[in-house]
């Protein structure tokens, strides 16, 4: 395609005249090249400006006004967020996500974030982080242990967790030393130790 057949094309976009065919050819050349780029953008701007100075304007109907607002309360409205104060009372529980409560774990490089603790059923749940390296060292499991990778890689049992894996480990397990080589990022869901839950 010569130069003029680009330009032509281009011009030819611009005002809507052109098959789609087209349009995505001249856009595909467009994106790799700046300057094509620049020239069709510059087009597009002057037959907008062309189009607004042709215009008719047309002054509308009285009742639009009130239809539209009629319209708007007939919509439902997404209230404004605002902190409620009295949630911590009806029984509601945030963790923010930049909240810097993050403790250290038993383990070299592994710290952790406690998202939940529920007294009825016993278990609590934390956000877990290692650093890469990261080990959590050999453990039995006194009641079930879910685990949910998020982010990085975990290796345990002889296998590699990747995000969105999930393992399951049942009462009486012994976990043998879990290694993430280049860190990650977990939910832990399992039974809470008994000063936590005396705490709650």
């Amino acid at each position: 395609m010569n130069f003029t057949n680009l330009q032509e094309l281009a011009v030819a976009y611009a005002l809507g005249a052109i098959e789609p065919r087209e349009a995505a050819l001249l856009e595909q050349i467009a994106a790799g090249n700046p300057s094509v780029q620049a020239e069709l953008g510059a087009l597009l701007e002057a037959a907008a400006a062309l189009a607004a100075s042709q215009s008719v304007r047309v002054a509308p109907e009285l009742s639009l006004r009130g239809r539209i607002l009629d319209r708007i309360r007939s919509t439902p409205q997404l209230r404004p967020a605002t902190p409620d104060t009295s949630l911590a009372a009806t029984g509601f529980h945030f963790k923010p996500a930049g909240s810097e409560d993050w403790r250290k774990g038993p383990g070299k490089g592994l710290r952790y974030r406690v998202l939940s603790v529920s007294k009825d059923l016993g278990y609590w749940m934390l956000l877990l982080e290692l650093t890469p390296g990261g080990v959590i060292p050999t453990h039995d499991h006194r009641g079930s242990e879910q685990v949910y990778l998020l982010s990085g890689d975990l290796q345990t049992q002889g296998r590699t967790l990747a995000p969105g894996d999930f393992l399951h480990s049942e009462p009486g397990t012994i976990h043998q030393e879990l290694v993430s080589p280049s860190g990650c990022m977990a939910i832990l869901v399992e039974k809470a130790p008994d000063r936590v839950l005396a705490a709650v």
